[in-house]
């Protein structure tokens, strides 16, 4: 019963995600640490982005600049598979919860305070930081680059395209990361197989829908379902 949740609730975020670029992971993570141990749902969650980002690899154009951000997350990584191995289960829910709760809120009222472009690269490396971190943390690992990104005034555009290319890369360290750790088990790659179909669809209905229905009202829509489902992460 938990496996057709999982799938259904997969198809649904992804679906989102390939409408605007992001946001799977904070749809994802906590209701997915409601049936899953939120260990696992996180190293399921890393596998998920890593499967999608195959797609996008083939299917979309890329943007590698912004090299700060690129560093700053391959060693937020490292810092977060130090802690992955020390925090409990609830406090990994809690964090979920707090985390997805907190970028949601930031996102639906457009939080904004510019950086002067002289500070910009250390601005984003300290992003990249905190995205590789989380990532590992609690699965999030987008949020923070889009936020960083509107703050300094760019298009929807070249975020969506930027965030995309930044996770192909940050997503494969992390999961080769959990691997290398010794996290990945052979549950959660089961797991990560049964959703490659659901993957797939959502991908292809994500399209159709993007050419008929406002950008806008889906994130909006997505952004207060992961705002909801943090705070029930919390609350539980």
């Amino acid at each position: 019963m938990s496996e057709i949740f999982v799938v259904f609730a997969v198809f649904f975020a992804f679906t989102l995600r390939t409408i605007t670029g992001f946001g799977s992971a904070m749809l994802l993570s906590p209701i997915l640490s409601a049936v899953l141990p939120p260990k696992k749902a996180v190293i399921l969650i890393i596998l998920l982005e890593n499967e999608v980002n195959f797609v996008y690899l083939m299917r979309e154009k890329l943007n590698f600049s912004f090299k700060e951000v690129f560093i700053g997350g391959v060693i937020g990584i490292f810092c977060g598979i130090f802690l992955f191995k020390r925090i409990s289960q609830d406090e990994l829910r809690m964090l979920i919860g707090i985390f997805v709760a907190f970028f949601a809120i930031l996102l639906l009222f457009g939080f904004r305070f510019e950086v002067p472009k002289k500070f910009e690269r250390f601005f984003f490396f300290a992003l990249g930081n905190f995205s590789g971190a989380m990532g590992v943390l609690t699965g999030i690992n987008g949020p923070q680059i889009v936020l960083g990104l509107a703050n300094q005034g760019y298009d929807s555009k070249f975020i969506r395209i930027f965030i995309i290319s930044y996770l192909i890369v940050i997503d494969f360290v992390t999961l080769m990361l959990f691997t290398f750790a010794g996290e990945l088990c052979w549950s959660i790659i089961k797991l990560g197989f049964l959703c490659i179909p659901s993957l797939s669809v959502a991908y292809i209905c994500g399209k159709i829908v993007e050419k008929r229905t406002s950008k806008e009202f889906l994130r909006v829509l997505m952004l207060t379902l992961s705002l909801f489902a943090g705070i029930f992460s919390v609350i539980r």
